[in-house]
């Protein structure tokens, strides 16, 4: 019997040792093993660990809520690479990275944390008792965001906690959005993802796949408009969202109540508020958003209809063919009684009546059906105009020494204002059949576009036949002066190139997703990526541009304008373009970055492909380093980043525009290890003759770099 209880006492005194292990935070000599460890907050409300879902047997690091009896899962690091056994790792590297792996395989990475800065001293990774998980400097506080070098709160899975950020960083190009699980055994990216919509009035949206199928609402200054119904049960819950320079979120934060809390979007697309009942043992829900039916996306011929000021308890449908003229609007904001505008264009197809209602909703009533006329005025440009004569004295009265560049559309000047500013000035060809309130328009429209990947329009200057475009000056040229250039290119070796990349995605992305209107560029190319001082990549030359409202995407013509070696199949065989157009512009970019070659005159002695197909064809057998550009292998750092940019750029390149990623997709593959599909051949594989006239025949470097510069101007009006 004594041996009996002394074998208790040392089973007592090895369950104490295995919760001491538990602990809320991993460092260099302390890692998290699978072996039923867990890492907990410091007040026991989130438990970070090894998990298998369902009936699943893979395995899985995860963060789930300590103290409630269902395991909830609300994070998932590895959720589309599992481990398939239980020799999984969790540890923090001395760069400060986190990373998991394999111990039976070799330590393969299975995941790891995509830092952008390293630590330099005592890297941890820490479990905060709001549920993120953090990666920090061990003497650095967990009170500022910017003392992390990374955190799991930037990389969401299905779920938002409380105090977490839903939306984008606009500096960084970061998006913080819900992605749901596929299915509950599995919680590999699902079809639907929850974000913040920033084009127009900021709104909820949730998507299936690239479709918007549900909006949850538009902000109106005290909580996300689709929520009203059930506003006055949840008080518990406070909306906040922020819009600055440098982000633009939603978030929430509970008020009255330590119960645990989360929003999911679930593997159906509906999203739900839940909070957990100890009486009832048991998650429940507080609200959800509209179910993804027929009926709230396929309403068409119907608007909603409210007469003079009332709620939305007094709603009429009408069909829209009898009320086309008539645009509805509400206040922008509530939270100090109605100010501001928010207005809806086209048809309103998942309007819903809310019981009680918050807010009102007006119809704004055409003229001619009110009988009255009613005054308008014209929108200003918000643009400085610059008199002429400062423009010849900032430019030596456009002196040939000045010269930065000349193009199809006009030639451009370098000019020093009298405060000392530098400028850079766009002369429009005379022969250009813009009209003059075209001009104005474009100008305009380009003065609105503002993120730190596209080059900022300072002012334009009209005066009879002469346009000009007033533009930031970058001193460090445009990016062709450099990568196609065997001395030049050893200036940007493998971290710029791979960080100039990086910047130029930013910028599409903000042209296709985050401006006020959606923007093909249709003539991105490396002449119009500028270089500031530091080497941030600017877009640039705007003149082919057009942009889109609403469900647009996608337009044809007749009239093929941009650069030939960048312009996609569809564009140059049917004159249609959409953002897909630019995706291919870029892949093009990237191949031509990393490899130092010019896609159009490309040529090699083994065979007649272009750079496109020269690239897919190294890709195709394992040897893809060998298009690297010679200048810059001893920089390359990560092989295997070279090969994933590369694989990045074929998928880009290929032939069909549904089977380009987006920008959004992208950015993602770029800042993820996870797996990538394989890239189909690409549109245009095999290089074509082209007749130059006398200088055709000639084959030396000199004309194949001119080549790669026409430039096809639609010079029809638009």
């Amino acid at each position: 019997m004594e041996g009996f209880s002394m074998l208790l006492l040392c089973l007592s005194l090895v369950n104490n040792v295995a919760v001491s292990i538990a602990r809320d935070t991993i460092d260099r000599v302390q890692f998290l093993s699978d072996n039923g460890e867990t890492i907990v907050s410091a007040d026991e409300t989130f438990a970070l660990g090894f998990f298998s879902p369902g009936t699943s047997k893979n395995r899985y690091v995860g963060i789930w809520y300590n103290k409630v009896p269902k395991q909830s899962i609300v994070w998932v690091a590895n959720r589309n690479k599992p481990l398939t056994n239980l020799s999984g790792v969790l540890k923090v590297i001395d760069n400060g990275i986190l990373v998991l792996l394999d111990r039976n395989n070799n330590n393969v990475n299975i995941w790891s944390s995509n830092t952008t800065s390293s630590a330099t001293q005592d890297p941890i990774a820490k479990l905060l008792n709001s549920g993120n998980l953090v990666v920090r400097e061990r003497s650095k506080g967990d009170d500022d965001n910017k003392n992390f070098l990374w955190q799991s709160f930037d990389y969401p899975s299905d779920t938002m906690l409380p105090g977490q950020k839903l939306g984008r960083n606009l500096v960084t190009g970061l998006n913080r959005y819900l992605r749901s699980w596929n299915n509950s055994n599995d919680p590999s990216y699902g079809r639907y993802s929850l974000q913040l919509d920033i084009d127009g009035c900021p709104q909820l949206m949730i998507r299936d796949g690239a479709t918007k199928s549900v909006r949850i609402g538009s902000w109106n200054g005290v909580q996300f408009s689709g929520q009203a119904a059930v506003a006055k049960k949840t008080s518990i819950v406070k909306y906040n969202y922020v819009s600055n320079e440098e982000e633009e979120y939603a978030t929430y934060e509970l008020i009255n109540s330590v119960a645990p809390h989360k929003l999911v979007l679930e593997t159906d697309g509906i999203c739900r508020r839940a909070t957990w009942s100890n009486e009832e043992s048991s998650w429940i829900t507080i609200s959800k958003s509209l179910e993804i039916l027929a009926t709230t996306t396929q309403r068409v011929g119907l608007i909603l209809v409210v007469i003079a000021i009332v709620t939305l308890c007094a709603i009429a449908w009408m069909d829209l063919y009898q009320v086309t003229s008539k645009i509805p609007y509400a206040a922008l904001d509530i939270s100090k009684g109605e100010n501001g505008c928010l207005l809806w264009f086209g048809n309103l197809n998942d309007m819903e009546e809310l019981t009680p209602s918050l807010q009102n909703i007006y119809i704004r009533m055409a003229a001619t059906e009110l009988g009255t006329v009613s005054g308008h005025h014209n929108e200003e440009i918000e643009l400085p105009l610059f008199d002429m004569s400062t423009i010849i004295s900032a430019t030596n009265n456009f002196s040939a020494d000045n010269i930065l560049g000349k193009g199809g559309s006009g030639s451009v000047y370098k000019g020093i204002l009298k405060d000392g500013q530098e400028i850079a000035v766009k002369k429009l060809s005379r022969n250009s059949s813009r009209r003059l309130q075209e001009f104005k328009n474009e100008a305009m429209h380009i003065a609105k576009l503002q993120h730190r990947n596209l080059v900022k329009l300072l002012g334009f200057c009209i005066q009879e036949e002469e346009r000009l475009l007033v533009y930031e000056f970058m001193r460090n040229k445009s990016l062709d002066f450099f990568i196609f250039d065997c001395e030049r290119g050893k200036l940007l070796d493998w971290r710029k190139r791979f960080f100039i990349i990086n910047g130029i995605v930013k910028g599409l992305l903000y042209l296709h997703h985050d401006s006020r209107h959606r923007i093909i560029h249709r003539d991105l190319k490396a002449g119009n990526i500028l270089l500031d001082d530091e080497l941030n990549p600017k877009i640039s030359d705007f003149g082919l541009a057009r942009s889109f409202v609403g469900n647009e995407n996608e337009d044809n013509t007749s009239h093929i304008a941009g650069t030939y070696g960048y312009l996609s199949p569809e564009y140059i065989i049917d004159g249609l373009y959409s953002t897909k157009s630019d995706v291919y512009s870029f892949g093009v970019l990237v191949l031509e970055i990393v490899s130092g070659k010019r896609n159009r005159g490309f040529t090699h002695v083994d065979h007649h492909l272009n750079l496109l197909g020269h690239a897919w064809t190294l890709f195709a057998e394992g040897k893809c380093l060998e298009m690297v550009d010679v200048m810059i292998k001893d920089s390359i750092d990560s092989p295997e980043e070279v090969i994933r940019l590369i694989h990045v750029g074929l998928l880009c390149v290929q032939r069909r525009p549904e089977d380009r990623p987006s920008m959004s997709d992208v950015l993602m593959m770029l800042s993820s290890e996870g797996p990538l599909p394989q890239p189909k051949k690409p549109g245009f594989f095999i290089e074509r003759d082209v007749d130059f006239g006398d200088s055709s025949s000639s084959r030396n470097d000199k004309l194949l770099s001119s080549v790669n510069h026409l430039t096809v101007s639609d010079v029809n009006p638009r």
